[in-house]
């Protein structure tokens, strides 16, 4: 009898203890799918973030380049509208010159037999050429083309009628038009730019207009992820080839008149790319293409004209790779946790190991290293770098005897900008000043933030006379590169002070960048938006 009861206990106990186990076991699944999970949250959070910043910045300084090229195009025809002459010869070409129900042959035929007005698209052709642009025309009162300036191989189109653009109608309205379109002749996707030619009197006598083609803007060489649209949400520039005249979701091309969509795009549907936001990725801006299931970034910046909105859709791959990691290290976690229980502080150890063989830790210092180096709110080198980076050029130039220059930068009235439209676009106005500089020094250079508005940039290798060409092609490019915040244009501009460094001065580096700074409070004093040298001889 006793024997029996000993037996029954022991049963009982095992079975306890098998329960115990069980739920230990359960308990340490789950513990183990829980951390790996948020080690793998934060992995995604670091991706997101950098590939973020790095493809923000990459759509800015796309954007950048587009709007700098096409200020060129759009100062063409406005040049050219304003001079006397253009006035003088399209009043002897108006609608009454050709007679009632002249065909477009007809009308070319005329126009191109008058010596005046071939002698002007012989002008518009010189042009034309000196600027890149595609075609160059003028257009009378009626819409129709008597003078064109035209690239070789384009057939002639002088005599037809382009009353229908949008970009004629803008200018018979007393408006600078611009409006993109095919082009009738060649089916090129085409940006058109036009001013008003108007009489003394403020009478309506016709336009001038320049053609760029799309796919032949300078400075332009898109990667496949990186598209541009026009103001109607059309994707008029893309490296892949099935992208063109794919309509955004949401696109209110859609909503246009079928004659607008049929004269502008030679079409009147579009398909809509396959763009949705991404599951279980709240917050991070992430989205989806097509049947892919990987996340993609959407980067988007549009020019402050609304013209044109570049895109970078990015797919971020390694999200993938995280993903699986969590799977494969939750599971192998939940296996060494069962078979080896009294092992769980280094069964976490050794999941921590894998964690970091997979690079998490090194991903991790080098963002803590670039964190170190680097301004964080505009991406350039900090003062201590910027500093750092100073004593070794001037080093080596001593050693080797090569020039060094440093140019003072200092943004314009940049307290204006705070106060008129908060502190959120003043942050905003310092990386896009940091983007639109950056866009215009060579790879050697250095970039530093100083403080406040203030901007320091490093010119290796570089004499005064060179680092003043450079100072005006920074001062220039912000100029004409304002900000857009919330739907407001804010116009920025900057002073540069330069400065040579001379090894054989006895000068220390706080009388370098002494002098430098009296260079820009001399742009400063001069009224602002300029450049100027510090001499030599200047103490």
């Amino acid at each position: 009898m006793k024997a029996k009861w000993s037996s029954l206990l022991s049963g009982t106990m095992t079975n306890r203890t098998v329960l115990v186990c069980a739920g230990l076991c359960a308990l340490w699944c789950l513990a183990a799918w829980t951390v790996v999970g948020t080690l793998a949250g934060e992995r995604l959070e670091q991706l997101v973030a950098r590939e973020r910043l790095r493809i923000d910045t990459e759509a800015e300084v796309v954007c950048a380049n587009i709007v700098q090229r096409l200020a060129q195009v759009r100062s063409v025809p406005f040049v050219m509208a304003g001079e006397p002459s253009m006035g003088a010869l399209l009043e002897t070409c108006g609608p009454g010159a050709c007679p009632p129900g002249a065909s477009a042959a007809e009308k070319g035929a005329l126009w191109s037999a008058r010596a005046d007005l071939a002698g002007l698209s012989r002008r518009l052709e010189a042009i034309r050429r000196e600027t890149n642009l595609e075609t160059l025309f003028v257009l009378n009162a009626s819409g129709d083309c008597v003078a064109a300036g035209i690239a070789p191989g384009h057939p002639t189109f002088i005599g037809m009628n382009y009353a229908s653009r949008q970009y004629f109608q803008a200018a018979a309205k007393g408006h600078n038009g611009s409006q993109f379109a095919l082009s009738r002749m060649q089916d090129q996707p085409s940006l058109f730019f036009s001013s008003p030619v108007n009489s003394a009197d403020g009478r309506f006598l016709g336009a001038v207009v320049a053609r760029t083609d799309i796919q032949q803007l300078s400075n332009l060489d898109l990667d496949p992820d990186t598209f541009v649209t026009d103001t109607h949400g059309v994707v008029i520039k893309a490296l892949q080839p099935g992208l063109r005249l794919k309509a955004l979701p949401g696109a209110d091309v859609n909503g246009l008149p079928e004659d607008a969509r049929q004269n502008m795009y030679q079409r009147t549907a579009f398909e809509t790319l396959p763009i949705q936001p991404a599951p279980g990725s709240e917050g991070m801006g992430l989205v989806t293409l097509g049947d892919d299931a990987c996340p993609f970034y959407w980067a988007s910046r549009t020019s402050p004209d609304g013209l044109v909105t570049v895109h970078v859709l990015k797919r971020l791959s390694d999200i993938e790779g995280i993903r699986e990691d969590r799977v494969r290290l939750g599971v192998l976690a939940s296996i060494t946790g069962m078979l080896a229980l009294a092992l769980v502080v280094g069964g976490f150890g050794y999941v921590r190991a894998i964690m970091r063989h997979r690079g998490e830790l090194t991903a991790l210092n080098e963002i803590l290293a670039y964190q170190a180096r680097t301004d964080a709110l505009t991406g350039c080198a900090n003062r201590r770098t910027f500093l750092e980076a100073f004593e070794a050029e001037k080093r080596r130039s001593g050693r080797y005897g090569t020039a060094l220059s440093m140019l003072s930068m200092d943004i314009d009235h940049f307290k204006r900008v705070n106060d008129r439209h908060g502190h959120l676009c003043g942050d905003n106005a310092l990386r896009h000043i940091v983007c639109v500089a950056g866009n215009c020094l060579r790879a050697t250079d250095l970039m530093g933030r100083m403080g406040g508005e203030e901007f320091s940039v490093l010119l290796p290798h570089t004499d005064r006379d060179k680092a003043a060409l450079i100072a005006e092609r920074v001062r220039a490019a912000v100029a004409c590169s304002p900000v857009v915040y919330q739907g407001q244009t804010v116009e920025l501009t900057v002073s540069v002070g330069a400065a040579q460094w001379r090894a054989g001065e006895e000068l220390t580096s706080d009388d370098f960048f002494r002098r430098c700074d009296e260079a820009l409070y001399a742009a400063k004093a001069a009224g602002r938006n300029r450049v100027r040298v510090a001499d030599f001889a200047a103490a």
